[in-house]
């Protein structure tokens, strides 16, 4: 995949660093895209049938099950997962303050309010 642009293939997912998995799967464009070409010549992307309510020149694309696993390992290498001590951080980063300093909540394990896993 090393030239091609998966970031129409991401979009159409939904993915980003706040959503690790895909929750959609659409994208829409215009007819003369120059980005979806590519994605649809490597089977990444394929055509859709776009619902009415869009102007007639508007094109529809999903991601193949192929295109899937590909933006998911993009998506992946572009956002890693966080840590467990990077998720405690911004878990106290996100009580303002309000739970002392980082030290003490962990002492407290305060995180585990938070839903942070241990």
């Amino acid at each position: 995949m090393s030239a091609l642009d998966l970031g129409p293939l991401l979009h159409a997912l939904g993915l980003d660093a706040d959503h690790p998995r895909p929750w959609r799967n659409h994208y829409v464009t215009g007819a003369g895209d120059l980005e979806i070409a590519p994605l649809v010549a490597a089977e990444l992307m394929a055509p859709a049938r776009a619902p009415g309510f869009l102007p007639p020149e508007d094109r529809v694309f999903v991601a193949t099950d192929a295109g899937r696993v590909a933006a998911i390992a993009e998506n992946r290498r572009l956002h890693p997962p966080l840590s467990r001590s990077q998720s405690r951080y911004l878990a106290w980063l996100r009580t303002d303050g309000c739970c002392g300093n980082f030290g003490e909540y962990l002492r407290k394990r305060l995180y585990e309010r938070a839903g942070v896993g241990t």
